[in-house]
């Protein structure tokens, strides 16, 4: 035991230590010390780009629940990536036809929904059937641009996966070519010793699908340590590629902004290493397009900019702004933070052109926490302590587990992971502690 405590704290300060002396190469590198007027971006370093997520991966899932004969559970693990395993299975499956399912009404939609011996794979916002088809390495051609948010593998039927609309409450039947056995498929997943399972129903709340965890429950804390890349990455990845054009720059106390001439700038908060990139140009392009072409462009400009896409996942679309959210997860739960580090998001301008927000700050290596882990209320009583202090039921659109990232007073290149929950109200995402706090 006293070894062990001697052992951790060494390791953390010296995955530090590196990190600090990487950082001090890069920054003190003449070439992008923030000071020159003008500086080239060779196509050459286009080279050195992050290597490429894949767009299945980045619209993958973020969470998997299963229903035995018994209880339903998510599932979750720090040694495995669990929606990964099964998308490997599924991408090898051939459907024959998609049709869409007749049900009643949304009791009947939600009894699908809680259905044993299953597995639900959900996403934290819809995405279209095309999108699925990409991302499941599918074919089918009906119903491209509804919308879903589930996949539904059951055990019993043997030539059929299911495509779920929370919103719609609509249900989409693919019905398979052969009889794979998703048994099997589903076993490798839940009966993994690495497992952790937490007790969760579906349950309908203002005519939204809510999953409600049944009981108090613990969860633990993480501590990661962070990468701060420098703006140069970014300038050389987005700016000046055109002809080897020059990159000038403009300071002031609160920025730096980079542009190549033409319309598109790169700005760095400096008090808070936030990104903004916006390519202006002038395009015919319209600002309105279809979901299903918003969010595989959003992928597209986010993989161009190079920035880091481990871990990054997609979070939430909205329609009258045209903006698609990125979120880093961690053991299939979204990180959240006010100050949008671990956030990218893309915004389709009127002209056709993008802006993208990032942080120059991202997550690397786990370290141990050395804290115990957190034990949050359930659902309902969390839901009821909102009620109580005065918010309005009805302002309650959704509740979500996650990550809330803060700050460590140790070190800057390191941040803390705390669980907590989410609740959007009146449309805005808030901490549940944030909203039950006092003057």
């Amino acid at each position: 035991m006293k070894l062990n405590r001697f052992i951790l704290p060494t390791i953390l300060f010296l995955l530090i230590m590196t990190s600090i002396g990487l950082s001090w190469v890069i920054w003190t590198n003449p070439t992008w010390n923030g000071k020159s007027e003008s500086t080239k971006a060779t196509n050459s370093t286009q080279t050195e780009l992050t290597k490429s997520t894949k767009l299945s991966e980045v619209y993958a899932p973020t969470s998997v629940i299963y229903n035995d004969n018994q209880q339903q559970n998510v599932l979750y693990s720090e040694k495995i990536n669990i929606i990964s395993n099964i998308q490997r299975k599924i991408r090898t499956w051939k459907e024959t036809s998609i049709s869409e399912v007749s049900i009643k009404n949304k009791n009947d939609y939600l009894t699908f929904l809680n259905a044993k011996n299953q597995l639900v794979l959900s996403y934290s916002d819809e995405i279209t059937v095309g999108l699925f088809n990409q991302v499941f390495n599918q074919q089918n051609q009906n119903y491209k641009t509804r919308l879903i948010n589930r996949v539904i593998i059951p055990r019993d039927n043997k030539k059929s996966i299911y495509l779920l609309s929370d919103k719609d409450k609509k249900i989409y039947e693919i019905s398979l070519n052969d009889a794979y056995n998703k048994g099997k498929t589903i076993d490798e997943v839940v009966q993994n010793e690495t497992l952790s399972k937490l007790p969760v129903t579906f349950k309908l709340h203002n005519n939204d699908i809510f999953m409600y965890y049944n009981q108090d429950f613990n969860i633990a804390r993480f501590r990661y340590l962070v990468d701060k890349q420098t703006a140069s990455k970014y300038v050389a990845n987005l700016l000046g590629q055109k002809d080897g054009s020059s990159v000038n720059i403009k300071e002031s106390k609160k920025t730096i902004t980079y542009y190549d001439g033409s319309d598109r700038q790169l700005t760095v908060q400096n008090a808070t290493n936030l990104v903004s990139f916006e390519d202006d140009e002038n395009s015919d392009a319209k600002q309105k397009t279809s979901r299903g072409n918003a969010l595989t462009e959003s992928y597209t400009s986010i993989k161009n900019t190079g920035i880091g896409l481990d871990n990054i996942h997609f979070y939430q679309f909205n329609g009258k702004s045209m903006t698609t959210t990125f979120r880093s997860y961690i053991e299939g739960f979204p990180i959240f933070n006010q100050t949008k580090h671990g956030v990218i998001e893309v915004e389709r301008l009127d002209n056709g052109g993008n802006k993208i927000d990032f942080s120059l700050l991202t997550l690397q290596i786990a370290v141990p926490s050395g804290k115990a882990d957190v034990m949050l209320p359930s659902t309902e009583e969390v839901l009821s302590s909102l009620v109580t202090a005065g918010y309005k039921d009805a302002d309650i659109s959704d509740i979500q587990l996650g990550y809330r990232w803060v700050s460590s007073s140790d070190s800057d290149l390191v941040v803390n992971l705390e669980p907590t929950w989410y609740i959007r109200y009146q449309d805005k995402w808030k901490s549940y502690t944030e909203l039950l706090q006092t003057d």
